[in-house]
């Protein structure tokens, strides 16, 4: 047996996240991994077209793993990383079984999402909508569960899942959030789409046409329109090393008001482009 292939535990957590975000447990090709020198990642989802390819340094992907995701890269897979408390397991699982009901949902979510997490700093990743909602399914199994998150989870880099500020989530509502917010700096995910080298190269107009019929419309239409809205909302007080030396809970509580800026910003491109896709319902 594969030293990737998790143990009955984790594949119980496994169906009982799936379950929970209406997917079937079994669409999923689940693996257990040790985190990787890129950092704690809890687990991952793969959609398919992505890969680990090399450079992706979230995992140790050795003895054969990376080149088993290649072999999978037209499926859908889930890598959980080994050593997690079993409360931290599920919702990581939680967060990831929403991504696979989002991709279920809607088959470019996942494709345009990943492109738009490099429009501003990744400090900022978490303002993504399907981001939003993944860690918005977590918290909601975390309460209702009645799961206790210590002090240290509440601070960590993986607060969100045990306490998000985040409506509920919305699969129906989402690919026109997630072109909202590639609204929010076209350039930079235009250059996402045509240079990425973890994902195929698209045109940003026919990958947002399969999201959103319409889209290209829209882009045409509002251009340029929102950057200066959003840089003014992701203005920073702060140069490099004064953020350094802020406390943790400084840090926290000033990306949190950079996000839900980006989020509000959204919303008013939401409400605004909204009647240019009239024509395409």
């Amino acid at each position: 047996m594969s030293k990737w292939f998790p143990d009955g535990d984790t594949l119980d957590a496994w169906e009982d996240a799936a379950t929970d975000a209406a997917i079937d447990p079994a669409s999923v090709h689940l693996f257990v991994a040790t985190a990787g020198s890129g950092g704690e990642y809890g687990a991952m989802y793969y959609a398919p077209g992505m890969w680990a390819f090399p450079g992706d340094d979230s995992f140790d992907f050795s003895d054969g793993l990376r080149v088993r995701l290649r072999e999978l890269i037209d499926e859908r897979v889930v890598v959980v990383s080994s050593g997690l408390t079993s409360d931290r397991r599920l919702l990581v699982m939680r967060h990831e079984a929403e991504h696979v009901g989002q991709d279920t949902h809607n088959p470019f979510i996942g494709q345009v999402g990943m492109r738009l997490y490099d429009l501003f700093s990744r400090a900022f990743y978490g303002a993504v909508p399907h981001e939003r909602d993944a860690d918005a399914a977590a918290t909601l199994m975390c309460k209702s569960r009645g799961l206790a998150a210590t002090q240290a989870d509440l601070a960590g880099d993986n607060r969100k899942l045990y306490d998000a500020e985040w409506a509920r989530p919305d699969r129906g509502s989402l690919p026109l959030r997630l072109l909202a917010y590639s609204l929010l700096n076209p350039s930079d995910f235009d250059t996402a789409c045509r240079s990425d080298s973890s994902w195929t190269r698209v045109e940003p107009d026919d990958l947002l046409e399969r999201l959103v019929p319409g889209a290209s419309k829209v882009r045409a239409a509002v251009g340029d329109d929102y950057v200066r809205p959003t840089l003014d909302a992701i203005a920073s007080e702060h140069t490099e090393e004064s953020w350094a030396e802020l406390p943790r809970e400084e840090k926290n509580a000033a990306g949190d008001a950079i996000r839900q800026r980006l989020v509000r910003v959204e919303n008013t491109v939401v409400e605004q482009i909204r009647p240019l896709l009239a024509d395409h319902r």
